[in-house]
């Protein structure tokens, strides 16, 4: 992994690039081209109840699913077997150091959930706040890049993490 850490006082964060080794890569790679293939399983977020919004308008305009909605054993999701790295003692390590003042409550989270956003033309996600303690975002695309942006903006730290394929954030 190449890790890079930003040590922002109120929000800290870790950037890793090749998340996935490349076998990773192409089991997750299946899992997501069988989902691609079958729009059935996507649901346009700004219909879902779990958006942010703003004065009641939806903030983001993409399609998403969420696996555990899918698989009544997790253990079926190439996808949801590949969290075992957010579990690992390595990336643990790396949130102690990253993150002192939230790594124990990080190391000792013990539920999960895995959702996927597909972004096609004219999709996005205005600047907003996760509801959730931690959120990890792995981006993934084919290359060669076949569109503009999708970096990431935390606006409170003023940083922006460049959208590549196998980073995780």
């Amino acid at each position: 992994w190449k890790v890079n850490i930003v040590e922002d006082e109120k929000f800290p964060f870790i950037v890793i690039d090749n998340w996935y080794s490349e076998n990773e890569e192409l089991a997750v790679w299946k899992e997501l081209d069988y989902y691609f293939c079958n729009n059935r399983f996507y649901k346009r977020a700004e219909n879902e109840s779990d958006i942010a919004r703003k004065d009641g308008e939806a903030l983001g305009k993409t399609n998403r699913l969420y696996l555990d909605n899918i698989y009544n054993n997790r253990e079926h999701s190439i996808i949801i077997n590949m969290m075992y790295k957010q579990r690992s003692k390595q990336f643990k390590e790396i949130v102690i150091n990253a993150m002192p003042l939230h790594a124990e409550s990080f190391c000792h989270t013990n539920s999960d959930s895995t959702m996927i956003s597909y972004y096609d033309t004219g999709k996005y996600y205005k600047p907003h706040h996760d509801s959730t303690q931690f959120t990890c975002l792995i981006w993934m695309y084919k290359e060669p890049k076949k569109f503009k942006g999708g970096d990431l903006k935390i606006i409170p730290a003023g940083e922006t993490i460049e959208c590549k394929s196998n980073r995780m954030v």
